[in-house]
């Protein structure tokens, strides 16, 4: 296969991201959004145990959080993408997630954004962001 999820990490390197998932049908204070952001945490949870913060979002109240992926292993960025891709196919027309990303490197701190949905959700594309931290920088 030879996809970033076969790379080993190196030492000292590691990728936050913080995700949130969207709607195109229900706003972020109707209790359908919360079921669905909540089920996308606890798959994450279940996936990435030792990888998941979940923390009220900044200025909100009620169920908003902030779900951040802390990924150090090239078996977390594979663990992240099937969950990803799993929520998203469970409603592919109306699901989407944005996902913001820092990449600590030995020689400085990358940063990016990316909309995940349907369209885009293969592991080439979340591979991209995902696997080129550990590919080495020298």
């Amino acid at each position: 296969m030879g996809g970033p999820q076969e790379q080993a990490p190196r030492s000292g390197d590691a990728i936050r991201l913080r995700i949130k998932p969207l709607s195109d049908f229900y706003d972020e204070k109707d209790p359908r959004y919360a079921s669905e952001a909540f089920e996308l945490q606890r798959a994450l949870g279940h996936e990435l145990p030792d990888g998941l913060e979940v923390h009220p979002a900044t200025g909100e109240k009620g169920v908003a959080v902030d779900l951040i992926v802390n990924i150090t292993t090239a078996g977390g960025i594979a663990g992240l993408v099937e969950v990803i891709k799993a929520w998203l196919a469970t409603r592919p027309v109306h699901r989407k997630i944005d996902l913001e990303f820092e990449v600590d490197e030995r020689k400085g701190k990358r940063t990016g954004k990316l909309r995940i949905d349907a369209s885009n959700v293969d592991s080439q594309h979340l591979a991209e962001i995902t696997g080129d931290a550990f590919k080495s920088g020298d």
